[in-house]
């Protein structure tokens, strides 16, 4: 197949893959794609999992307190893979289109490992260059707090032309060499750095001087922007579930036991014999809860659950992860919440009834 012909294929496949309705990329693990018998596929699962972590703020903080802050791009990561070789060496034609980060990412996601190695050797590169870097990104990423973040600048060997100042890197077993993630502020956007490149093995001898690993990575965060906060995160994805989940239940529960507060200090719900009780008038506010939503049963608790569970979600932020049964669960669990006849006939109860509409 000719050159022409992969091209345009790979701008069908990008076509489909990466519809920019917004400023995202279109979701890539939605789609069903071709798999070959006994061909491997590394490189693809590395986009999709990257592709995860798309247009997220990541926030480094390093054992000495610097703070270096990053925006993860989907398109920003063939150069880290070495996709760029799948041009020509030293082309020189100024006819011949430019590979974009879309097309190389559609052929990554299209053809195996094997036919993209293939593909680089017939461009006159050395596909070990290629697969060193396919097989060390994901690795990397996910043992970041195992690195270190040093001051580095290549071009100071004076043969270099890699362009950054910083980088984060880890040490191999036997010492003599160092996985290299290169880091460069970004001219536009003071503050904000960005990946410039993947070295999966730099010789020490590379380095100018003695290096010093100390300054290791010590927190990892991405800014959560529903929640406007930053949560501690890993690249690892079945580790950053955890953690987003571990965020988001504190949070909630928080907001919930603000929200419980709130209606006993506005008087909807009154304390009586460590019991909260609903008020006459929060009884009428739930039954009109109920009617709004279409709801034909009255249950006192389910309907205050719902209602306290709206009143928290802003922004829909926890609609992913807690459910109105969740809050409910809270309730019944952690208060005992009753009508005023669910109380002692006996006991001489004061209830408050003031007429305040709003939850």
């Amino acid at each position: 197949m000719s050159n022409k012909n992969n091209k345009d294929n790979a701008n069908k496949v990008v076509s489909a893959l990466f519809k920019k309705s917004s400023k995202r990329f279109q979701r890539l693990r939605d789609l069903e794609l071709e798999t070959k018998r006994h061909a491997h596929y590394n490189i693809r699962e590395s986009i999709l999992w990257y592709d995860n972590f798309d247009n997220e703020k990541i926030r480094l903080t390093a054992k000495n307190g610097e703070q270096i802050n990053f925006k993860i791009t989907t398109s920003n990561l063939p150069h880290l893979l070495g996709l760029q070789y799948l041009a020509a060496k030293n082309n020189a034609d100024p006819n011949r289109p430019k590979l974009t980060s879309m097309t190389m990412l559609g052929m990554g996601i299209k053809f195996c490992d094997e036919a993209i190695y293939s593909k680089v050797k017939n461009c006159g590169n050395n596909p070990s260059i290629v697969r060193r870097r396919c097989n060390g990104v994901k690795p990397f990423f996910e043992n970041l707090k195992n690195a270190s973040l040093i001051d580095y600048n290549p071009r100071e060997n004076g043969t270099s032309t890699m362009n950054f100042t910083k980088a984060i890197v880890t040490a191999a077993p036997n010492g003599k060499t160092l996985t290299v993630l290169g880091v460069r502020e970004k001219r536009e956007a003071p503050g904000e750095f960005t990946f410039n490149t993947f070295l999966p093995s730099r010789k020490l001898c590379q380095f100018k001087g003695e290096l010093d690993l100390s300054n290791t990575i010590d927190k990892i965060e991405v800014f959560e922007k529903k929640f406007n906060e930053w949560r501690e995160m890993s690249f690892n994805e079945d580790e950053d579930m955890l953690l987003k989940d571990d965020f988001i239940v504190k949070h909630f529960e928080n907001d919930f036991e603000k929200k419980i507060k709130s209606l006993v200090m506005t008087n909807k719900l009154d304390v009586v014999d460590n019991n909260l009780v609903i008020t006459p008038k929060l009884e009428t506010i739930l039954k009109h809860y109920d009617n709004t939503h279409g709801i034909v049963s009255f249950d006192t608790m389910s309907s205050l659950a719902g209602m306290v569970y709206d009143d928290i979600n802003k922004n829909d932020r926890y609609s992913e992860h807690i459910s109105t049964y969740d809050t409910l669960s809270l309730l019944t669990e952690g208060y005992n919440v009753v009508l005023p006849q669910d109380l002692s006939q006996d006991r001489n109860i004061k209830i408050n009834t003031n007429s305040d509409y709003d939850l």
